[in-house]
């Protein structure tokens, strides 16, 4: 069978069997797609160093299942230099697009984003939190999960108002005087919703997303976040 080329990013690999491993990709043209890539363990087969996360790569898949054959791989670019706490941001990115993706669905957007966050965080290591909230949104909105930051179940979102957030309403308003913890400003919500960024706003937007995705995610940890608690001491 003729092997269909792609370009993408390898988000989790595992070893197969003796020889093989099974691979998850991100690709340009058929969003998430699982590999097989049969001998790449053999140390005599010289592709194996290539199907590592964040390098873009040149592929060929072939098969009409879930589960394609890799035939071809080779690098499309130089494998983005990662450290620290931006490697570790990175690895989050691919987590989520692993767990929370479906398979074989486009999505150009996501791909296009991902690759401009590997590329602002090796340039702009100290802009994670931005990257992040970013990437957590769009994907957010992609899975059809994303709140609407305008409004809420009576009327618009107002700047000097609080509002507790829940998954299946989105926001409603608390009468004042109620205990501001756990809540979210207006003001923060309206800046989240244009994405401008300063330090109450990437807390709020954290503290939301983390909210957003929990469901989604279910109650198996993310490694890469213990990871980065890990680093953070």
């Amino acid at each position: 069978m003729q092997a269909s080329l792609c370009q993408g990013f390898v988000l989790h690999r595992r070893p197969y069997r003796e020889t093989s491993f099974l691979v998850d990709l991100l690709t340009e043209q058929w969003g998430k797609v699982r590999v097989m890539a049969r001998g790449q363990r053999n140390r005599k087969n010289g592709g194996s160093h290539l199907l590592q996360p964040f390098r873009l790569l040149q592929m060929g898949l072939a098969g009409r299942g879930e589960l394609k054959q890799l035939r071809t791989v080779e690098a499309a670019e130089l494998a983005y230099p990662l450290q620290g706490r931006a490697l570790f941001s990175a690895l989050y990115l691919n987590e989520l697009l692993t767990r929370l993706l479906q398979a074989e669905l486009p999505v150009p957007e996501l791909f296009s984003a991902y690759r401009q966050s590997l590329v602002t965080l090796v340039k702009q290591p100290d802009e994670l939190e931005p990257i992040l909230r970013n990437y957590e949104l769009l994907l957010l909105n992609e899975l059809g999960y994303a709140p609407d930051f305008q409004h809420h179940a009576n009327g618009e979102i107002l700047v000097d108002d609080y509002y507790r957030y829940d998954e299946d309403e989105g926001f409603t308003p608390v009468a004042a005087g109620s205990n501001a913890r756990g809540l979210f400003r207006g003001q923060d919500l309206l800046a989240i919703g244009e994405r401008h960024w300063h330090p109450d706003t990437l807390r709020a937007a954290k503290r939301l997303n983390r909210l957003a995705l929990q469901p989604l995610l279910g109650s198996k940890p993310l490694k890469s976040r213990e990871l980065f608690m890990t680093l953070e001491g």
